[in-house]
């Protein structure tokens, strides 16, 4: 879990605003936060009561920055290099979705549906965005003959629901299955996808993974 520094002036950055999203998310994620207080936000950010109210008007401008935090990460693509091939934009595509789905865990987002809609909004309009955006690549790479022939939206939203699913530490008990099926899900995609997978390594991206799990389950 990431230590917030005290000195809330750190928050005027974006890595330090990324930073304070990340803590309250590891708490968030799990139980939602409506049942928060403030008090219970600034345990969790290790700051005093009277140095939140220097800096944030309420929860909901904790809020507020956390969704644009999280609404511009959805939305940023500088990941993945302009000249990067297809296999490996599929790779790091992959692997972002993973790290997005750990922020969007279903009680902090129904959460912020009844509570806070038009937030939540926000974040779903950066998704659609972002799907629009990975339909391209996919399509592309297939006209290019990269990829196989598939439905490119229907192809996207699968992997979204199936990721989400298995970080799901609930359903992974339910259904017989470990951690490491995320793995295994990322190596079958890309079977069923690249027309050359044995061509592109995975060494990097198996490594991220298992550091993008360890840190939610």
């Amino acid at each position: 879990m990431t230590n917030v520094s005290r000195d809330m002036g750190r928050y005027k950055t974006d890595a330090s605003k990324q930073e304070l999203t990340d803590t309250l998310m590891a708490y968030f994620r799990v139980d939602g936060f409506q049942k928060s207080r403030i008090t219970d936000i600034t345990k969790m950010m290790h700051i005093s009561k009277a140095t939140f109210y220097k800096h944030f008007d309420s929860k909901e401008s904790v809020l507020t920055l956390m969704v644009d935090q999280i609404s511009k990460y959805i939305g940023s693509e500088i990941e993945i290099p302009v000249n990067a091939s297809y296999p490996d934009r599929f790779q790091r595509i992959f692997l972002k979705s993973l790290t997005i789905a750990t922020y969007e865990f279903e009680p902090f987002m129904a959460d912020l549906s009844v509570t806070y809609p038009a937030l939540a909004e926000i974040i779903d309009n950066a998704n659609k965005m972002r799907r629009r955006k990975i339909v391209e690549v996919f399509e592309a790479a297939s006209n290019a003959g990269e990829f196989t022939q598939q439905n490119a939206e229907l192809f996207e939203l699968e992997i979204e629901f199936t990721i989400c699913r298995l970080i799901d530490s609930h359903f992974l008990m339910q259904n017989n299955l470990s951690a490491k099926s995320i793995e295994d899900y990322y190596l079958m995609k890309k079977q069923q996808l690249v027309v050359n997978p044995s061509h592109y390594p995975d060494d990097w991206i198996l490594t991220n993974i298992r550091n993008v799990i360890n840190s939610v389950l």
